[in-house]
């Protein structure tokens, strides 16, 4: 017997995918500001309570690039991130070594 929770994971999944679906040609064709992505990572919570957060890693004008993403849940993070990606709304930063100094 399905409850109202498995509706309510059917519907979160159908928008999770479609966003995944939708995000495919920012990886050939770039996001609308440009930005081929090339990786996106995933970082899992580190301490109880934490969210997630998505690195995702691009080419901009022959330069690379990196932005971030983060939130509660898993799905979020990802819609979020690529979300965010096709509405121009990441700030990009140059992709630089990283150097604590």
């Amino acid at each position: 017997m399905r409850t109202k929770y498995d509706e309510a994971a059917d519907r979160l999944q159908m928008r999770y995918g479609l966003y995944l679906m939708g995000g495919d040609g920012m990886f050939d064709e770039g996001t609308p500001e440009g930005v081929v992505i090339k990786e996106l990572r995933v970082k899992g919570p580190v301490s109880t309570g934490a969210g997630y957060m998505v690195v995702i890693k691009g080419i901009a004008g022959g330069r690379p690039v990196v932005a971030f993403h983060g939130s509660e849940t898993l799905g979020e993070a990802i819609a979020g991130a690529l979300s965010r990606a096709k509405e121009s709304s990441l700030r990009w930063k140059d992709d630089l070594p990283y150097n604590p100094a």
